[in-house]
């Protein structure tokens, strides 16, 4: 039985409980924009699933930044870092993570903890939205390929990411690439969504093939924005929108993430 068959059965024996879960959470979700005094970005979120603020923090703020967060890197890249945090490394795939990074790096509350980021994430999401994941990822290899490459979105659910790019990210260097105006429901994202409620484990979860999304952009021609900038570059994204990490062809990737929800 192929996958579409499964999860169309599976929809058919209890039609009502995705549905119903999707009405509660969109209860308690949505904008709020007394939250927020930034109502520009806050439409253009709304209305693209993702806004992007070129040089939103200055060199020199970048460059404070980037000479707490590199050594930790470069020590983590080594397998020699021993702080407390929590770390990811999968050099397979070329990516390495360092989590409570505001703790390692104070110098980063600047991003993390700044009043126009936070407000929109509380404008866009909820009033009750927290910052609950901050930290560094870097992309040091070239030619190395992640899961995160292909093209899926995060959940069904509302959630919000905030990436500051430590480093110039031209197309060469891994840029994140998103897809204006996916994160508003579709019918074509009905079975992919079901199939995350439904099958919380399967790591292919919200994932599309080429050949799914070539069929979703041949009938709709969403506009597909490859997010190169400047290092002090801020993007906001609506992680529900279709989205995807890019080929590292030289170079390396330094960038911090905020991930918002509410918990």
């Amino acid at each position: 039985m192929s996958t579409t068959q499964r999860l169309k059965e599976s929809i058919v024996k209890n039609p009502a409980r995705y549905a119903y879960s999707r009405h509660k959470h969109y209860q308690q979700y949505g904008l709020t924009p007394t939250e927020t005094k930034h109502l520009d970005g806050l439409a253009t979120l709304e209305t693209n699933g993702i806004v992007v603020f070129e040089n939103y923090f200055s060199p020199e703020q970048v460059e404070k930044m980037r000479g707490e967060v590199k050594p930790l890197m470069d020590d983590l890249i080594a397998d020699k870092y021993t702080g407390k945090e929590a770390t990811h490394r999968f050099p397979e795939y070329g990516v390495y993570r360092l989590l409570e990074l505001d703790n390692a790096a104070p110098s980063t509350k600047l991003f993390f903890d700044d009043e126009k980021i936070n407000s929109l994430a509380r404008a866009f999401v909820s009033p009750k939205v927290t910052s609950y994941q901050r930290m560094a990822e870097s992309k040091p290899q070239p030619d190395t390929k992640s899961i995160a490459d292909d093209w899926h979105f995060d959940d069904w659910k509302h959630r919000l990411k905030a990436f500051l790019y430590l480093s110039d990210v031209g197309p060469n260097e891994a840029p994140f690439v998103y897809v204006e105006g996916t994160h508003h429901f579709h019918w074509w994202r009905f079975l992919k969504e079901w199939e995350y409620y439904a099958h919380p484990k399967d790591k292919r979860k919200g994932y599309f093939d080429n050949d799914e999304f070539e069929a979703i952009q041949k009938e709709h021609t969403y506009n597909v924005r490859t997010c190169t900038a400047k290092a002090g570059t801020v993007i906001l994204a609506d992680t529900r929108g279709l989205h995807r990490g890019s080929l590292l062809k030289q170079n390396s990737r330094l960038m911090l993430v905020n991930f918002f929800d509410v918990r």
